[in-house]
């Protein structure tokens, strides 16, 4: 499932790429976002592909020009990652290149160019406030003095729509993310079938209708990529620690750690645990790996929840 792209998103496809229901979508999640009343003659769309921007194949979701005066870039999560302003950070730059000729780049007099506006949808399974912000800056290695670059990311987490100013008139958003929760409970990741009846069930609910008896076949297999996505790349993720952990033994062992916990070797196994708490290793797993108490792993587990949790 490494060549991801557009068509494999429903949310991609019902708030962009449809064209019976995709522009209208967009109007209302662009006015929820927003908390405006606009009409589709008052805003004029211009979609901006952005290719092959971090990884082969990779695109971001969702990128409208607004009445020539916006660049909007919408990405939609399903786990949070606070990677997303430098990911976005190189999806807008793409966008000045190819707005701005290289030759205008060396004109006396500034280039007018297009206001970002950057947003994340999630609605995972992990808890996270209704809404917050990431920063580039949060992830700059030297962080005193002034921020010469910045892009802030607003995310809204849907799940929580009830708590956002402006999503309890947004339709779309509530209807895609109930049809998300059937879904879930669904999914069965050794049957291809799996989200046919559950579309169905969402429909009878009157959960994006028209949409999804157009498109039953269609949503279907593209949930389906999704779905195997998520599963893929966490699997990905746990055998690339599983792998260092392995290594982390064996060094350890090498350098005579498990003749004598020092000091030295107490502050590794807590630098150890951390990452993998920050990967959402279980405890179990920390444990075993690390010969830490559980208390001081979860311990350090609130540590890190506190620091990173956006004000």
């Amino acid at each position: 499932m490494s060549n991801r792209n557009y068509k494999d998103s429903v949310f991609v496809d019902y708030f962009d790429k449809d064209e019976e229901v995709g522009k209208e979508n967009f109007l209302a999640l662009y006015n929820a976002i927003h908390q405006s009343n606009l009409k589709l003659e008052e805003l004029h769309f211009e979609s901006k592909e952005i290719d092959n921007t971090i990884y082969h194949d990779f695109r971001n979701d969702i990128c409208k020009m607004v009445n020539g005066k916006l660049f909007v870039l919408i990405e939609h999560q399903s786990t949070i990652n606070f990677n997303m302003p430098l990911r976005l950070l190189s999806y807008v730059s793409r966008l000045y290149e190819a707005y701005v000729p290289t030759l205008k780049r060396y004109y006396k007099n500034a280039v007018q160019i297009p206001t970002p506006e950057f947003y994340v949808i999630y609605n995972g399974t992990q808890d996270f406030p209704a809404v917050s912000t990431m920063k580039l800056s949060d992830s700059f290695i030297h962080k005193k003095g002034e921020k010469t670059l910045e892009i802030i990311v607003k995310v809204f987490n849907i799940i929580k729509y009830e708590e956002i100013s402006g999503f309890l008139d947004c339709k779309p958003i509530q209807e895609y993310n109930r049809f998300v929760q059937i879904m879930r409970l669904h999914y069965d990741p050794k049957n291809p079938e799996t989200f046919t009846p559950a579309i169905q069930m969402a429909i009878k609910e009157n959960v994006m209708p028209n949409y999804l008896n157009r498109k039953t076949t269609e949503v279907s297999n593209m949930l389906w990529g999704e779905y195997n996505y998520d599963e893929d790349i966490a699997a990905q993720r746990q055998e690339a620690f599983d792998e260092g952990i392995q290594q982390g033994i064996q060094q350890g062992i090498s350098q005579g750690i498990s003749q004598g916990r020092t000091e030295g070797s107490q502050q590794k196994a807590i630098d150890t645990a951390k990452a993998l708490l920050n990967e959402n290793i279980t405890l179990d797993i920390i444990t075993r790996t690390t010969g830490l108490p559980k208390e001081t792993i979860e311990q350090l587990e609130k540590e890190i929840e506190d620091n990173k949790m956006p004000v």
